[in-house]
């Protein structure tokens, strides 16, 4: 069975996810906080915190808003350079789609410059 290409983007190695928020550079643009560092290949991690949003419905409807922006926006461009990021959502509410795609192209444009 072949692996998805979401899959291989995904990032799931602990170590290297604890050097990311421990060592990695970081930008916000409300309501989104992306933790980054170099890397050869791009990988991504998206979270929400259970503080912020308690039911999990919500939780998980805020993870597909950011990787269905992400993974169409961003992850087939091929002239970005290559970082492992973790993107933290910040809000206690659910921020809507244009919102959170504006947020993302904020901090996005800041990493690549």
């Amino acid at each position: 069975m072949p692996i998805s290409k979401r899959k291989s983007q995904t990032l799931v190695d602990v170590n290297t996810i604890n050097e990311l928020f421990v060592k990695g550079n970081h930008s916000q643009s409300f309501p989104l906080r992306v933790h980054y560092f170099p890397a050869t290949q791009s990988k991504t991690i998206f979270t929400v915190s259970k503080k912020k949003l308690s039911k999990a419905v919500d939780r998980n409807k805020v993870k597909r808003l950011l990787k269905d922006i992400y993974f169409n926006n961003y992850s087939k461009q091929e002239n970005i350079q290559k970082f492992h990021l973790g993107f933290v959502y910040l809000s206690s509410k659910i921020t809507s789609h244009q919102e959170m795609a504006k947020s993302m192209d904020k901090i996005m444009n800041k990493i690549n410059q």
